[in-house]
């Protein structure tokens, strides 16, 4: 004897409200995190007069590795800064600023584009645009905050009278948000193609 469905089976992959309220909560942690930590925790130690801890990369030069023939590379450190001014401290804080700016950027057009998916118009005018800006973000904004984190790094070690016998600056690509920008960026292509189609549909009642 065969059996009519009564109803659909409910996806339990599907995003829905609670996905959605989750996701923005973890988003909201991750700005407040991202803020403390780059941001309040150094204006504290500011206040605390604390030592200012500024990465140093250099060769290694241990003598019995020297005599025995073993290769050895740099190495990174931190280089305490007894007292700072304020200049070093405001050199200190720029790179954290940037990149709480564009952590925040990038959350807020996430946020906005979740609020148009729960609304039921995932292919609403602007949707496009706002993947595009956040692939922007990553693409360009995180190259910038690597570029501001190294020229800071680089000002703050000129002021310092140290022996530099290699590398100063450890340079690392980011490569994954860099890839994280590429799909969103293509995900916006979809979402283009998917608003194309549904105009055109529309077109046609």
């Amino acid at each position: 004897m065969s059996h009519s469905p009564t109803a659909a089976a409910k996806d339990r992959l599907a995003f829905d409200k609670w996905d959605r309220l989750g996701l923005r909560v973890t988003l909201w942690f991750i700005a407040l995190a991202t803020a403390t930590a780059l941001v309040g925790i150094p204006v504290l130690r500011w206040f605390q007069d604390e030592s200012l801890a500024v990465p140093f990369t250099s060769e290694v030069q241990v003598a019995q590795l020297d005599a025995a023939g073993i290769a050895h590379g740099a190495a990174t450190y931190d280089l305490l800064i007894d007292h700072p001014t304020p200049g070093q401290r405001l050199l200190d804080l720029v790179p954290g600023a940037v990149t709480l700016a564009v952590t925040g950027a990038v959350i807020a057009l996430v946020l906005r584009f979740l609020r148009v998916i729960g609304d039921g118009d995932p292919f609403a005018p602007g949707q496009v645009r706002r993947l595009r800006q956040i692939a922007g973000l990553l693409l360009i904004g995180v190259p910038v905050i690597v570029l501001v984190q190294l020229g800071c790094t680089a000002v703050l070690l000129d002021g310092l009278s140290i022996q530099r016998p290699g590398p100063e600056i450890e340079f690392g690509v980011p490569w994954l948000p860099l890839l994280v920008g590429l799909c969103v960026a293509l995900i916006a292509e979809a979402f283009k193609t998917g608003a194309s189609l549904r105009a055109d549909v529309e077109g046609l009642v």
